[in-house]
């Protein structure tokens, strides 16, 4: 029943969009209060950009729009899509559960390749998942961060937004242990055409590396 109303809301919410309704004080609020508490729960299959995507529901970074509209950063995944071509590789660092990588991973094709680097457990795990899940041969995952030295570093984890670990210090994160390694090291003997960086303020260490 629950997930009937939820597409009922999705379908509502798709009608009024582009109204300006979302400019009256009062829309937001009511639109996270019905979101939260019709949303599916836990690990969740969607699909988007052409792909089946397994996604955690609880996660307020990712899960919103691709449970919504089938589609995140409408224009990061647009310039992705005009510059990619086959036989291209394609570097994701911070890869996350694999949204980028996917569609990249279909646009290179056979003849190309995509690396994904993921630190995070969870992240990774999602990742392997959907890469399994949408047949793909071309994508490489690393449980590695990209940074500007090969070893160990301490990773902050926010347990509600799943795109938002980071490298960089932050209070009240969960911590924990992940392994790095350099872009240069680890590319020493291989070409790359397009990177995609998103580590959520450590990019100049990756860029440093």
């Amino acid at each position: 029943m629950k997930t009937k109303l939820f597409l009922f809301f999705k379908k509502l919410m798709q009608v009024f969009s582009g109204k300006g309704l979302a400019k009256l004080p009062f829309a937001v609020p009511v639109y996270q209060f019905f979101y939260n508490r019709l949303k599916p729960k836990g690990i969740v299959e969607v699909y988007a950009e052409g792909h089946r995507f397994f996604i955690n529901s609880q996660d307020t970074g990712l899960a919103p729009p691709l449970l919504m509209h089938g589609v995140f950063a409408p224009g990061e995944t647009a310039t992705l899509k005009k510059i990619l071509k086959p036989g291209m590789i394609f570097v994701d660092v911070g890869a996350n559960i694999g949204y980028f990588s996917l569609i990249a991973a279909r646009i290179v094709g056979k003849n190309g390749r995509v690396y994904a680097f993921e630190p995070d457990e969870e992240n990774f795990s999602l990742l392997e998942k959907n890469i399994k899940k949408n047949g793909y041969k071309n994508i490489t995952a690393v449980k590695k961060a990209v940074s500007d030295s090969v070893g160990t570093t301490k990773f902050y984890l926010r347990d509600d937004n799943l795109c938002a670990h980071s490298m960089v210090p932050r209070k009240g994160s969960r911590v924990v242990e992940i392994e790095t390694i350099t872009f240069d090291d680890y590319f020493k003997n291989q070409s790359v055409d397009v990177v995609k960086i998103d580590v959520e303020g450590a990019e100049p260490a990756v860029l440093h590396g």
